[in-house]
Parts: structure tokens; sequence; C-alpha cells
């Protein structure tokens, strides 16, 4: 299964998403993330939280979602916030498309410890969600099916 995360800057939340699920899933998932609009550097504060929490940050980078067109993901999954009207790229793709509205991050200005309590919880429900992911059984299920099991999870 090839599961693409994707956000519009492909700097903060969609590389969370990323990190969460190369830790969390098995091996028989292949996981990547872009963007739109790429930012072309991960978040600062996302990069620090991520070490924080025992992650290599070289491993991540932001990315168009254009530089992934050879990984013909299975499963693309958008981690915008559309309950803040903020805009989600819509990946062109055969693969099933689902949005999990996540709650936006703080802006530059916020302390390091509300950045990092924000964070926190869109990590919590993140992770929550990915590990989720690896209970469905992708192999017996159609397309609809699919996309309702992990439509599902957004609620977690």
């Amino acid at each position: 299964m090839k599961i693409l995360f994707v956000c519009k800057h492909n700097a903060s939340r969609s590389i969370l998403a990323e990190a969460i699920a190369k830790k969390y899933l098995p091996e028989n998932f292949q996981i990547a993330s872009g963007g739109s609009h790429p930012k072309g550097q991960v978040n600062p504060r996302i990069a620090q939280y991520l070490e924080m929490h025992g992650f290599d940050v070289s491993e991540f980078h932001s990315t168009s979602w254009e530089e992934r067109l050879s990984f013909h993901p299975d499963l693309i999954i958008t981690v915008c916030d559309t309950m803040h009207h903020e805009t989600c790229p819509n990946w062109l793709s055969a693969g099933i498309r689902v949005a999990w509205d996540l709650e936006p991050l703080p802006n530059d200005e916020a302390s390091v410890s509300e950045f990092n309590k924000q964070c926190d919880k869109v990590y919590s429900s993140l992770k929550r969600r990915i590990e989720a992911l690896a209970n469905i059984d992708f192999q017996n299920l159609d397309s609809e099916e699919i996309k309702q099991r992990v439509l599902d999870l957004k609620s977690m």
C-alpha cells in the first residue's frame, strides 16, 4: 500500500503525517508526502518538534507532489484545515482520495510552548488515525470500502 500525505505547502502537517506513518505503519506500507505549493524546506519549528520526538529530520523534505508522480499512490490523504477555509490541493491521481481535516498549527508568533502544545494535539490525532490504518484489510476491500474506512478515521 502506497500512501501520499498532501498539504498545500508540504512543510508542517503533511511532514508530521509522513514521519508518524513511517514510524508506526508496517514495512509493507510505502509513505511519502508532497504539496501543490511546497515551501522548499520543512518548517523549522516542525523540524525541532520532530527531533524532540526522536525523528531524524534529514529524512524529510518539503517537495512538490510533481516530484511524486512516479510514486503512484494507492491512497492520497490530504491533511489541510478545510474547517477554516484553507485551500486543500486536489492531487491528480488514480489513487483513492480522502481528506482528514486537521487543526491549524500556530503561526511563527506563537511561543514555543504554544506551538508544541498544538503540535501534540495534531500528532496524537494523526497517530491514532495512522495506527488504525494498519488494521484495515486493504487487500479484501474495494475502492469505495477503503475510502469509507479511511474517512471513518477522521473522527479519531
